[in-house]
C-alpha cells in the first residue's frame, strides 16, 4: 500500500481580498489556522465545515498534525442557516479555491481537490466579486488558512506547500489496485 507525498512545510500567503469595505470596523479578529503548529509538520486538511447564509460565518477546519486530530475555527459572530461539510480522503488536498464576495464581506467559496472533487459553500445568488486561486497546474496545495472575521468572514487567505502531484496520482492508483 502506498503513501501520500508529504507536503514540505513551506507556509505562504498567496490570496486576500479587497478589505476596503470593512477595514473601518472595530471588531475584526485574525485568526490563523496554521499558527497552532507553526514549529511542526505541516497540516493534512481532513474536512471542512461552512458556515453560511447571507454571508459566510466561518470556517471549521478539520486536520491532523503528526496524526493527532485537531481543529481550528476562523469564526464570526453573525448569524447562519446552512452549514456544509467536505471531507477529504487519503491523498486528497485542495488544488483552487474561489472567493465571492460583496462590499460587506464573503458571500461564497467554491473548492476543488486533486481527486476532482469539487463543492460550492454559502450564497449562489450573491457573486458581484471573485478572487481565485488556482493550483492545479502547480506542484503546490492549499494546506492552510487564515482569516479575519467580525460579524461574517471578511477576509480569507490561504497557505501553499509543495508536494509532488505525480506522486499523489502513483498512490491513489497504487491504493485503488489494493481494494
Amino acid at each position: 500500500m502506498g503513501s501520500c507525498s508529504s507536503a514540505q512545510k513551506l507556509p505562504v500567503s498567496i490570496m486576500t481580498i479587497d478589505r476596503q469595505a470593512t477595514s473601518s470596523s472595530p471588531n475584526l479578529t485574525m485568526i490563523d489556522h496554521l499558527e497552532t503548529f507553526a514549529n511542526d509538520d505541516y497540516s493534512t486538511i481532513e474536512s471542512l465545515q461552512i458556515f453560511s447564509g447571507k454571508y459566510i460565518k466561518g470556517i471549521q477546519v478539520n486536520y491532523s498534525v503528526n496524526l493527532l486530530s485537531k481543529k481550528c475555527d476562523i469564526m464570526g459572530t453573525g448569524s447562519h442557516t446552512r452549514k456544509q461539510t467536505m471531507k477529504f480522503s487519503e491523498c486528497e488536498y485542495i488544488d483552487a479555491l474561489t472567493l465571492y464576495h460583496d462590499q460587506v464581506a464573503i458571500t461564497g467559496i467554491h473548492i476543488s481537490t486533486t481527486k476532482g472533487n469539487e463543492m460550492f459553500f454559502g450564497n449562489e445568488d450573491n457573486r458581484p466579486f471573485r478572487r481565485e486561486v488556482n493550483l492545479k497546474n502547480t506542484e503546490k496545495v492549499v494546506v492552510g488558512f487564515r482569516g479575519v472575521v467580525g460579524e461574517y468572514l471578511n477576509d480569507l487567505e490561504v497557505y501553499q506547500a509543495q508536494i509532488d502531484k505525480q506522486d499523489i496520482q502513483d498512490t491513489i492508483s497504487s491504493l485503488a489496485l489494493d481494494d
